[in-house]
C-alpha cells in the first residue's frame, strides 16, 4: 500500500498488531459510545481490549533519502512472554525483513515499546541494532522522560525500549536530537506536538500541493477525530488536544491526507473537525 504526495511516495512498510484495554485508549469517551466502536477489525475481547494495528510508513523522495515513522514492537521473541500475552502482540509484515533497504533516517513519533521497540533484534540473549545503517532523529525531551521512569508512564516505556534507544546511542546511530519544528528534507518537517508524551512529534509531508500528516499518537485512530477522545496515558492531555484542533482545521480545508498509525483502515481525510473519511 502506497501513496503518492507530490515528490514523496509514502509506503506502509510495516504492520504489526496487539490489544490495548479500550478505556485507556478510548479515553475521555463513556463505554455506551465507544462499545459501538469495536466491531470487526477493531475487536473487543473478553478483557476489554480492542485490537489495533500497528503501521510504521516509509517515506521516499525524490533525492533518493528515505525515511521511516516509528519501528513498531519489532519481533515478539524480543519480549518477555507476560508481555507478549498482556498485549496480544502479533507481527504482520515488515518489507524490511523481505529485503526492502534500510531507511536513512529513522524518525520515531515518540519512544513507547510500540513505536521503538522495533530500534533492536533479539540475537540468541543479545540485542542488535535492527538498522545498524540507518540514524535516528529523536526528540530531546521524548529521551529525558523515557529515562526518567516516571510512575505513571513507565507500562509504557519498557525496560527493552529502554535499552534499545540506549544501545543504538551506544552504536553512535543518533544522527541528532531534535527540537521544536525541523525541516530534515526540503517538504519534510518533523513538528513537536507535545501531548501524548513530552517529545511527541508529528511528521507533514508537502510536495506539488498535496499534503500528508502523520500524526502518531496524537491522533492514533479515526474515532480520535473527536476532540474529546484522548489516550488515558497521555502526559498533557489538553496540549494534545488542542494540536489535534489545530491540525484537523487545517487539514479540512486543505485536503490533507492522514495517515493513522493504530487504525486498520491506514488513511483517510478529514471531512469536518470532528469527522474523517477513509478512502
Amino acid at each position: 500500500m502506497e501513496w503518492k504526495i507530490g515528490k514523496f511516495l509514502v509506503r506502509l512498510a510495516i504492520k504489526d498488531y496487539f490489544s490495548l484495554d479500550a478505556g485507556i485508549l478510548f479515553s475521555g469517551i463513556p463505554k455506551e459510545k465507544w462499545i459501538n466502536w469495536c466491531r470487526y477489525p477493531f475487536y473487543l475481547d473478553e478483557q476489554n481490549r480492542v485490537r489495533i494495528s500497528v503501521n510504521c510508513f516509509l517515506i521516499k523522495s525524490d533525492q533518493g533519502k528515505s525515511v521511516l515513522v516509528d519501528t513498531s514492537f519489532g519481533n515478539t521473541n524480543l519480549w518477555k512472554e507476560n508481555t507478549v500475552k498482556a498485549f496480544d502482540m502479533k507481527n504482520g509484515f515488515n518489507l524490511f525483513k523481505e529485503g526492502l533497504p534500510h531507511p536513512d533516517f529513522i524518525i520515531p513519533t515518540h519512544l513507547h515499546f510500540d513505536h521503538a521497540g522495533g530500534f533492536v533484534e533479539k540475537t540468541e540473549e543479545n540485542l542488535v541494532p535492527a538498522f545498524p545503517g540507518s540514524r535516528y532523529l529523536i526528540h530531546n525531551d521524548e529521551i529525558r522522560h523515557a529515562f526518567s521512569v516516571h510512575p505513571k508512564t513507565r507500562s509504557s516505556y519498557l525496560r527493552e525500549t529502554i535499552e534499545g534507544v540506549r544501545l543504538i546511542s551506544e552504536n553512535r546511530l543518533l544522527a541528532g536530537i531534535i527540537s521544536g519544528r525541523f525541516e530534515l528534507l526540503p517538504g519534510l518537517t518533523i513538528i513537536k506536538t507535545r501531548g501524548h508524551t513530552p517529545g511527541h512529534v508529528s511528521i507533514k509531508i508537502q510536495s506539488e500541493g498535496k499534503t500528508a500528516f502523520i500524526p502518531g499518537a496524537l491522533f492514533p485512530t479515526r474515532f480520535h477525530s473527536l476532540t474529546a477522545c484522548g489516550v488515558g496515558n497521555d502526559t498533557h492531555a489538553l496540549e494534545a488536544a488542542n494540536h489535534k484542533i489545530r491540525f484537523m482545521r487545517q487539514a479540512a480545508k486543505k485536503n490533507w491526507l492522514f495517515l493513522m498509525e493504530h487504525d486498520h483502515a491506514i488513511a483517510g481525510f478529514i471531512t469536518a473537525y470532528e469527522g474523517i473519511r477513509i478512502p
